[in-house]
């Protein structure tokens, strides 16, 4: 009997040192800031500045598989001949990744503010260059004709 008042006298000064510890509560604002300032980024890409990166992009070390951005649906969306279209997430008004990997594309402006090169984070250095208009494949085109 005595362990069980112990008990329940010892349950309510645990949870009281719990909620009132300093770690609990950094970690709950912590998390909450963190969950704000990417929900705030990805409503500050306006439909014109996503415009303004839509395009063709080619590595010149690989000028046959040009990659290609265009807005649709209000989100930015990424295919290649290879690859199908994919709405991609915004990270920042200039990074945005596919939803379901790590994969991100990191956008830099030329002096009229249009895209003008594009770095992927594949670990390689190399920079895709705006090359043109962007390209959309249909799902009925199987010969990789554009349109």
């Amino acid at each position: 009997m005595s362990r069980i008042v112990l008990y329940c006298r010892l349950a309510p000064v645990v949870l009281c040192a719990m909620l009132l510890s300093p770690r609990f509560w950094f970690c709950r604002v912590a998390a909450a800031i963190h969950w704000d300032f990417r929900s705030r980024d990805a409503q500050t890409v306006s439909p014109a500045q996503l415009e303004a990166l839509s395009g063709e992009y080619t590595d010149t070390a690989d000028p046959d598989t040009p990659l290609s951005f265009y807005v649709r649906n209000g989100k930015l969306v990424g295919e290649s001949e290879r690859d199908v279209p994919e709405e991609l997430r915004t990270l920042s008004a200039l990074e945005f990744g596919f939803p379901h990997s790590g994969m991100t594309f990191r956008f830099t402006l030329e002096a009229s503010g249009h895209g003008e090169s594009m770095i992927r984070s594949t670990g390689t250095s190399d920079v895709y260059r705006r090359t043109g208009r962007p390209f959309i494949m249909s799902s009925t085109i199987t010969s990789g004709q554009k349109r």
